[in-house]
């Protein structure tokens, strides 16, 4: 039995608010077996956040699993899919198209502040700003300096 996107969203809710199953359950199914779109989202919020090296072989381990076979279950794959998870959660976001919807919004907004003859300076206010609001959970995951 093939059901769509739609269906298959339906009968999760039903089973949630049944409690047969857990958020976590389902977040840990799609994080075992993620769909491409999730790996997408996942791609991108390792792309803005990762503090490591990216200039070769020798910086970030995420881009030599994507050499393995099984590379969403290894660590890093792992690591970068329960952030965005915890993300999803923290900040009770509507899934990971929410995400997705957001990683574009932050793309736009870097595009637009690359192109601004005053970047630095808007990205140093962004970070202060930022570092000032306790009450936003997002604000932790931006890179500090």
């Amino acid at each position: 039995m093939d059901l769509s996107k739609d269906q298959a969203v339906a009968a999760i809710n039903k089973l949630l608010e049944d409690g047969l199953i857990t958020k976590e359950q389902v977040s840990r199914a799609i994080i075992d077996n993620p769909p491409p779109e999730v790996c997408m989202t996942v791609d991108t919020l390792h792309t803005f956040f990762c503090p490591k090296g990216h200039t070769g072989d020798d910086g970030c381990e995420y881009y030599q699993e994507e050499r393995m076979e099984g590379t969403w279950q290894c660590s890093e794959h792992r690591h970068w899919s329960e952030r965005a998870v915890s993300i999803i959660n923290e900040n009770q976001l509507d899934g990971f198209d929410e995400l997705k919807e957001l990683m574009r919004t932050i793309l736009d907004l870097y595009n637009k502040i690359g192109m601004h003859k005053r970047k630095d300076t808007i990205l140093l206010l962004l970070a202060s700003a930022a570092g000032r609001r306790s009450d936003t959970t997002l604000a932790k995951e931006l890179p500090k300096g």
